[in-house]
């Protein structure tokens, strides 16, 4: 079932329904069996791929960091908190017309 809906939720960011996606990414998440990969492909969809909550993302991922044992997962998640930070930055620059 799990793997199903996350199946799903990789076929619908790939079909860019994001907001479909996020609903069944924070179901996963909420559920028994957390997955830290989870976390990694929500965040992804928060930050980066929609530009929706930067912020939350930045905190998904470095709950990553915290608690991966994964190395590859690990070094994804700096980039991706490093990546994020510079979006949010520049976001931030055009909305005040520096």
């Amino acid at each position: 079932m799990r793997e199903e809906m996350l199946n799903n939720a990789v076929e619908m960011v790939n079909n860019r329904q994001f907001v479909d996606a996020t609903t069944v990414l924070k179901e996963l998440i909420e559920g028994e069996e957390q997955d830290i990969y989870f976390y990694k492909l929500y965040a992804d969809v928060l930050g980066p791929l929609t530009g929706h909550d930067y912020n939350m993302a930045i905190d998904m991922y470095q709950k990553i960091v915290n608690e991966c044992e994964d190395d590859a997962l690990y070094e994804s998640a700096q980039l991706s908190i490093l990546d994020s930070y510079l979006n949010l930055s520049m976001m931030m620059i055009t909305r005040n017309n520096f």
